[in-house]
């Protein structure tokens, strides 16, 4: 079951943020390290909760939490005098932060359902579109959103030096 996570499921939610840690401590070690704890505290995972401009959804089976999907919410600006520099056209946009399906419950469904059900949250809040960044290297997680339909809209670039 889909839901929207409650402060109860912080240490869930923090176990499986140290899950998606390693799995980039392994792709790019020379970016990333191995954290101490999430950077996120009790206190904080609180308040985005009730926050406006946030939201955590978790796939639970009873107590078990065996994935989350963390979305931003950007409103359009309101601030007219900005549009004179701008070469872009305001939006409502859903960025996708993360989705991540603890390892044992991988091959079920539970990504997609995350996906379809952030989809589904990002239309009813009139969004424009959804965006997220995969990093290169994982090349399973880019297949796996352009299955859903996502497309490639820009991609960064890096000279190690």
């Amino acid at each position: 079951m889909i839901r929207e996570a409650t402060v109860s499921d912080f240490r869930q939610v923090n176990e499986l943020e140290m899950q998606v840690a390693s799995k980039h401590i392994t792709m790019r070690p020379d970016i990333f390290k191995a954290p101490q704890k999430w950077s996120v505290d009790e206190e904080y995972f609180a308040e985005m909760l009730e926050s406006d401009e946030e939201k955590l959804f978790v796939y639970a089976e009873g107590e078990t939490v065996l994935g989350y999907c963390k979305v931003d919410i950007e409103e359009p600006d309101d601030d007219e005098s900005e549009d004179d520099y701008s070469t872009q056209h305001d939006a409502h946009i859903v960025w996708i932060n993360s989705i991540f399906v603890a390892e044992q419950a991988r091959g079920k469904g539970i990504g997609q359902s995350l996906f379809e059900h952030v989809k589904t949250y990002a239309k009813g809040r009139g969004a424009d579109r959804l965006e997220l960044c995969v990093w290169a290297l994982n090349k399973e997680e880019q297949g796996f959103y352009e299955r859903l339909g996502m497309t490639v809209q820009s991609v960064a670039l890096e000279l190690i030096i």
